[in-house]
């Protein structure tokens, strides 16, 4: 998408695999943006491989708002969180990396109905040049954390 903003390029590839997707966002500027790129999932983490601590909520509007229990953490090289689904048998493990480091945020938010909670994963880098690499896979409770990819 040229001009997602003013002088911001965003191109997103989404491929299908035999398990799963891959999602690949770059975002392009002349300029030093921040960038958040949000997932939402009907689960809760169950494994993660890198340290999250309680984060103080977001205070600006935008939906930033209705994020709750927030735990936030940085990342160097990639991410691996597997979350058990809500309604649905195995888990989702998704792989996040990136030739920069990225902040990662989770916790949840209101789901629909409003009296449900989704899981939510952001990943924010800050830059000219932002790339993300997310494979989203969905395995059985046999597969490992670090097993498949």
């Amino acid at each position: 998408m040229k001009d997602a903003y003013e002088g911001v390029d965003i191109r997103r590839k989404l491929q299908l695999r035999q398990n799963g997707v891959t999602d690949t966002v770059t975002a392009q500027s002349n300029t030093s943006h921040q960038y958040g790129l949000f997932y939402h999932v009907r689960g809760t983490i169950a494994q993660s491989n890198l340290q999250l601590t309680p984060a103080d909520p977001f205070t600006q509007s935008n939906g930033y708002d209705y994020l709750r229990s927030i735990r936030s953490g940085m990342c160097e090289h990639e991410l691996v969180i597997v979350w058990t689904l809500r309604d649905a048998k195995g888990v989702l493990t998704m792989r996040c990396a990136s030739p920069q480091p990225f902040a990662v945020f989770t916790g949840t938010c209101p789901d629909q109905p409003a009296n449900r909670e989704l899981g939510f994963l952001m990943l924010r880098a800050d830059g000219e040049n932002v790339e993300s690499n997310t494979k989203i896979l969905i395995l059985n409770h046999a597969e490992s954390l670090f097993g498949r990819g």
